[in-house]
């Protein structure tokens, strides 16, 4: 075989190509999205090396060294400005696919070399433009990272949201600063001021509105004044900051989720002789009790900061549970648990009397304040009975979850 490094990098890049067209052809948009087609580069280069700079293995030391010097100069002086088209596109690709073609026929001389760094510099000033933008400026990156500093100094560990308008000819900022947290995941929505109300928040979570209207902060508390108040909490705008972006001065608004007290009302359990609770700010916790069918070395022990729980090793296992409870009247009511973790992933759930399924459950949880919380909305009717429960959320294998449960409570929100 005349060169088999050449072989093997090719046959490297048309497996990899041929995968990753398989599963564009299923459905799975890797080639389509540049942050995953951009894995096919390390594969690219090789074949672009055996391809085109076959000669540069003839080629002395010092040759070698200066052609390396050039090339880095080209090159930075192609970057050093790259906010600025440089050449016009067209007239640059086909300047560039000439070069390439003449040095893959001259591939073994050292005239190939130049024309073939030669052809990638065209390809590059021509392109460069576009890559900035897609991928940012410094001063991007400046203003990005200072929205994101005032962001911390008042999210005080709380969620933050991101809300804008993906039309914006400032957006590229405002999808950086997502970026920087759980983009998808935390973001209410790309077509400000729609908003449908589908995300529940809870209080201590933070809402970053950016716009160029500047009357975007009334409109947001608008919108979420009407979404929040069926679960008992009020947007508050706690600081509006503006940005120099690309054209005219951008704002990016801060909005605190809030609890109501007009609307939110705490719940105390009231337990007749029977143990069952018929009048649902914090539950006593000692009617907490280990579910005693579960023998897989599960424990229990109340100690003065509250109470310390290992659950069983089995999977999705149930480890302990409150003592019915009884709506006493209907309404859309707010199971919290506040806990210290310890190690293991463990969920927080309700079921019905039957205990035929899960009403509600949640397993991640959030800060509230200092303090980490697990809960759960669920609407009852009154008379409407519910279990509260504590189980094991970790998969086959993983073994037990263990944490200190520091305080259970209830809120009923006035529904109008």
């Amino acid at each position: 075989m005349h060169n088999p490094a050449g072989w093997l990098f090719s046959a490297q890049l048309l497996v990899t190509v041929a995968f990753m067209a398989y599963q564009q052809y299923r459905g799975i948009a890797v080639l389509g999205l540049y942050s995953y087609a951009s894995h096919l580069l390390p594969f690219v280069f090789l074949v672009i090396g055996i391809s085109f700079w076959p000669a540069a293995e003839a080629m002395s030391p010092r040759t070698f060294v200066l052609m390396c010097c050039a090339t880095a100069m080209v090159f930075g002086a192609i970057w050093y400005h790259a906010e600025q088209p440089l050449l016009p596109a067209r007239e640059t690709a086909l300047a560039g696919a000439d070069s390439l073609a003449l040095a893959l026929v001259l591939r073994r001389r050292q005239t190939g070399v130049l024309l073939a760094m030669a052809g990638f510099a065209f390809l590059t000033a021509g392109g460069v433009t576009e890559t900035v933008q897609l991928h940012g400026t410094r001063a991007q990156y400046e203003r990005v990272m200072r929205a994101r500093e005032r962001i911390e100094s008042v999210r005080h560990g709380g969620a933050v949201w991101s809300w804008f308008n993906e039309s914006d000819p400032d957006s590229p900022d405002y999808f950086a600063l997502n970026a920087t947290y759980m983009v998808e995941v935390s973001r209410l929505g790309t077509a400000f001021p729609q908003y449908g109300c589908d995300v529940k928040l809870e209080t201590g979570a933070l809402v970053v509105v950016s716009s160029r209207d500047e009357s975007a902060p009334e409109t947001a508390s608008g919108v979420l004044q009407g979404c929040w108040r069926a679960f008992g909490m009020k947007p508050v705008v706690e600081e509006v900051d503006r940005f120099q972006g690309t054209g005219r001065p951008y704002t990016v608004a801060m909005i605190d989720a809030e609890a109501d007290s007009s609307l939110r009302h705490s719940l105390r359990p009231v337990f007749d002789s029977t143990g069952k609770a018929t009048a649902p700010v914090a539950f006593p916790p000692e009617r907490w009790i280990p579910l005693q069918h579960q023998t897989d070395n599960g424990a229990m022990q109340i100690s003065p900061g509250g109470i310390a729980v290992r659950t069983p090793r089995g999977p999705y296992a149930y480890a302990i549970g409150y003592p019915p409870l009884v709506a006493p009247v209907t309404g859309r009511y707010r199971f919290a648990l506040q806990y210290g973790h310890r190690s293991g992933q463990f969920c927080f759930g309700a079921r019905p009397s039957d205990d035929s399924r899960y009403l509600a459950t949640d397993a991640v949880g959030h800060r509230d304040g200092n303090a980490r919380e697990l809960c759960f909305w669920l609407d009852l009717k009154r008379g409407e009975t519910v279990r509260l429960l504590v189980a094991n959320n970790n998969n086959f294998g993983a073994g037990a979850a263990s944490f200190l449960i520091e305080k259970l409570s209830a809120i009923e929100v006035d529904q109008l």
